[in-house]
Order: structure tokens, then C-alpha cells, then sequence
């Protein structure tokens, strides 16, 4: 059984706790009120699947790429259509993902993902960080105090320990808005250096779990969190971790594109004119005004509105 409804914008509400987790987070607020702005209300249903990846290791990215896909119970069109894909597009049991696209069979592949995407009932949440911003969630001065507070076990340096917080973080941001009382959830995250053993992937679990109890007045219910490297041969878990893969990719080049040439306008959308085919696929899938699964996509922006300074971004791809 569900628990009872909690208020409607129970986000807003200020304890002596959050007021504190503003106090240090202080990008948390404007995040919680861009993605209130985007999906109003709670997700319906008792259980809800995370699928993430990331982007913008490369050199010439400029900014880091995190990107999560929240949905609710899996549709059987869902299925129907990955069966599909697999049966008559990538035959060969090859993995979509954004790198991989380079050849004919996973750009006809890339459509039928796109579209198959939109039988969802979730949110795709794509957070674009510029580079020259190192600390959000784990500043050098409290490195020690956040591994005795999370009870760490794994090595972790800074910067891969900000890396894992980030994560954890910006996804308890988003169930603070759209999580309700009892849901289970289950995280499926790609395998990177964040979950690149057992125990850096319960540390990643430990963190994530406490991060959002202290944001949630309300139980949830079960939380289990794996990589990809569970997935059985039908490979769904690796389709679900291909949507949110090639959304980094895509964001990853766009942003490299739009703030590489002077940054955004003041209303936080832009006019990109060519990037790869794919890119601009893809692109033009996420910024489609009618679509079935929502997305959004944020952007932390370095230098004159500060550190903490975040906006939604739009695109309009020609």
C-alpha cells in the first residue's frame, strides 16, 4: 500500500535541515524550482527505474554531462519495440550508445530508440556543468568530513569523490520534486570510474540513499542500485542506460558548440546551425515541442552570475 499523498510542493517546505542543506548547496533551490517549472507534480505508481550516464571527459568538451532517465513502471510498447529494433536493426546484439553511432545500421537504429523512447512515462534530465566550476557538492576543506559522514570504505580522491557527489546529489534533487511516499527505486548507472568496484559502488549507494532521506519527509520503499553489467540478454537495462548515453553525447557536443562561441543569450536559449548528423538528430528529438517523454536540460554556468548560477536551456536547431 502507498502512503498517503504528501503536499504538493512539499520541496518548499523549509526545516531547520534544509534550510541548513541550502545554506551549503545553495544551487539546490533554484535547481528544485527549474524542475518544478518542468513537471509540477509528484510520478505516479509504485515503482521507479533510473537510468543514467554521462559526458564530456574529453578535452575538448566544455563542460561535464550528467544525465539521468526517470520512469515510471516499463510500458509493453516499450519492449515490443526494442524487440523490434533487435530483431531487425542491430542483429548482431550490438550496444547503442552515442559513440557507437558512426555507421549505417545504429543511424537507422538511433530513430527507432528515439522513438521507442517516447512510449516512456518518465523525465529525461540532462545537467550541463562548466569544467572551470570544480566543486559543487565536496569542496577540498570538507573532503574528510564528507567520507566520515557517508561512512566512504573505497579510495576516493577529490575529484572522484565530487564526481560520485554530484551524482548522488542531482539525483536526489530530482526525486525531491517528483518521488512519493512508498515508491521503490531502482538506479541502473553505466559503468564508470564511480562504480568501478564493489566497494565504490556501495559507497556510491550509501551516499546516495542518505542524501535522499535528509531531502525527503516521507519513507520511500526499496532502493537498489547496480550497473549495467547485471543485464541479462535481452540487454534492457543497457537499452534504458542507451536513451539517457545519447543524450549526454548530444548535450556534450552542443555545449562544446554554443558556450565555445560566446555563450547563451540572456533567455537561455540558442541557434546552433550544423552539428554530426547524429547530433542534430538527437537534438532535434530532445527540443521537440510534442513529445510523450518530458525532458529538460540545465546548465550550471561559470563566471558572471557565479558558481552556483543555473538556468534551463533551450535550442533551436535549424
Amino acid at each position: 500500500m502507498l502512503w498517503p499523498k504528501p503536499y504538493p510542493e512539499h520541496w518548499r517546505l523549509l526545516s531547520e535541515s534544509k534550510i541548513a542543506l541550502r545554506k551549503g548547496m545553495p544551487w539546490s533551490g533554484p535547481m528544485q524550482r527549474q524542475l518544478w517549472h518542468a513537471q509540477p507534480h509528484p510520478f505516479a505508481g509504485r515503482e521507479l527505474t533510473v537510468t543514467s550516464d554521462y559526458g564530456g571527459e574529453h578535452n575538448s568538451a566544455t563542460h561535464r554531462v550528467y544525465a539521468f532517465l526517470i520512469s515510471q513502471r516499463l510500458p509493453p510498447a516499450w519492449f515490443k519495440a526494442m524487440q523490434h529494433i533487435r530483431l531487425t536493426l542491430l542483429t548482431d546484439g550490438r550496444r547503442m550508445s552515442f559513440k557507437r553511432v558512426v555507421d549505417e545500421a545504429r543511424m537507422n537504429a538511433l530513430i527507432a530508440y528515439l522513438d521507442a523512447a517516447d512510449a516512456l512515462t518518465g523525465h529525461l534530465v540532462v545537467i550541463a556543468v562548466d569544467k572551470r566550476i570544480k566543486h559543487l557538492v565536496c569542496p577540498p576543506q570538507k573532503f574528510s568530513r564528507f567520507r566520515s559522514a557517508f561512512d566512504l570504505k573505497a579510495r576516493w580522491n577529490e575529484q572522484g569523490l565530487e564526481d560520485m557527489a554530484r551524482k548522488a546529489y542531482f539525483l536526489t534533487i530530482c526525486l525531491s520534486i517528483w518521488a512519493a511516499p512508498g515508491m521503490d527505486l531502482e538506479w541502473i548507472s553505466d559503468q564508470d570510474q564511480s562504480v568501478a568496484n564493489e566497494l565504490r559502488l556501495d559507497d556510491f549507494h550509501r551516499t546516495a540513499a542518505r542524501m535522499i532521506s535528509l531531502y525527503l519527509q516521507f519513507p520511500m520503499g526499496v532502493f537498489a542500485m547496480n550497473t549495467t553489467a547485471i543485464d541479462g540478454p535481452e540487454r534492457h537495462y543497457e537499452d534504458l542506460c542507451a536513451i539517457p548515453d545519447l543524450a549526454a553525447g548530444m548535450v556534450s557536443d552542443v555545449s562544446a558548440a554554443i558556450f565555445g562561441g560566446g555563450g547563451l543569450q540572456s533567455t537561455g536559449a540558442a541557434q546552433v546551425d550544423s552539428f554530426s548528423e547524429k547530433t542534430e538528430m538527437i537534438a532535434s528529438w530532445f527540443w521537440w515541442p510534442i513529445h510523450g517523454l518530458k525532458r529538460t536540460m540545465l546548465s550550471f554556468d561559470h563566471g558572471g552570475g557565479g558558481p552556483h548560477s543555473i538556468r534551463t536551456i533551450t535550442m533551436k536547431v535549424s
